[in-house]
């Protein structure tokens, strides 16, 4: 089977630089959290939480289930017998839901250290 990278590396690269970008805001966010004096922190906080908390609410309510228990937000996946939307909930939800919960898991699922709590 041919994959993506292989027929589409422009696509690939957009694809790329699509997640450097959204890992770029998360980092800077991190960034000034963890470097920056209170006054500034409460500023920055009251800026970028809503953005957050939008970017998440944007993601639940995209992958939602649909009447037959599958992921409305995700792509059909190829399986055995064909194609079909993931099971909801799908990855994205429960690594939202498993993150919200637990926050410094992140860190230990990537194997990184907490930049905040370090």
């Amino acid at each position: 089977m041919t994959t993506l990278a292989e027929t589409n590396p422009a696509l690939m690269f957009a694809f790329g630089r699509l997640r450097e970008s959204m890992y770029g805001c998360i980092d800077n966010v991190e960034y000034l959290l963890a470097e920056y004096p209170d006054e500034v922190v409460i500023s920055l906080a009251r800026n970028e939480i809503p953005r957050l908390i939008g970017a998440v609410r944007s993601v639940v309510a995209e992958h939602r289930p649909d009447d037959d228990g599958r992921c409305s937000g995700c792509g059909f996946r190829r399986t055995e017998t064909g194609y079909e939307l993931p099971a909801w909930p799908c990855s994205a939800i429960n690594a939202m839901h498993v993150y919200l919960r637990d926050p410094a898991r992140v860190f230990d699922d990537l194997g990184e250290p907490d930049p905040l709590h370090h």
